[in-house]
């Protein structure tokens, strides 16, 4: 004779097993979706992406600025500051500080964007920055505001309060 326990052992093992066979084949597949310029981007070639703290992805392309709100892609309207322009073509990398503002790490220099008030600044090299920021790989922003610039020629701090490198 079987005893209870034994079924009931019994039971929970087909029961397991039986799970484990059936979860893979419900499983989803992954869920993707592919944007390019068939889909809003400016050029299939991207060069930076940050999500920012408003729920915004912002996408430096090869042929401009976009943001991505998780359905759209919207292009930002270029400045009309011609160095800025040139500058938001060949934009490498990019960061968001503690107040909202956007940096963009350039091979011609350094930009920020106030997307609250829709302004653009550039820094660039022998003016504001040294010469050896013409050529940004990485930027950083510590709490206390201060973006670190790493270059080819080394590390920069820039002190985005006093604009002083």
């Amino acid at each position: 004779m079987i005893s209870p326990r034994f079924l009931l052992i019994l039971t929970i093992v087909l029961a397991v097993v039986s799970c484990s066979a059936v979860l893979p084949s419900i499983a989803q597949e992954p869920y993707y979706i592919r944007q390019t310029i068939n889909r809003g981007l400016p050029s299939n070639s991207i060069t930076s992406i940050l999500p920012s703290r408003s729920g915004l992805i912002w996408i430096a392309t090869s042929q401009g600025l976009c943001t991505f709100d998780g359905s759209v892609v919207r292009e930002v309207p270029r400045p009309r500051n011609a160095d800025i322009r040139l500058a938001l073509f060949l934009i490498q990398t990019s960061v968001e500080d503690s107040t909202g503002a956007l940096w963009f790490g350039t091979t011609k220099g350094l930009v920020r964007y106030t997307p609250h008030e829709g302004a653009w600044q550039f820094f660039p090299p022998d003016t504001a920055l040294p010469k050896e920021a013409s050529s940004i790989i990485t930027l950083l922003c510590d709490h206390q505001g201060t973006v670190w610039i790493a270059t080819r020629g080394g590390l920069m701090r820039f002190d985005a309060k006093q604009t002083v490198v």
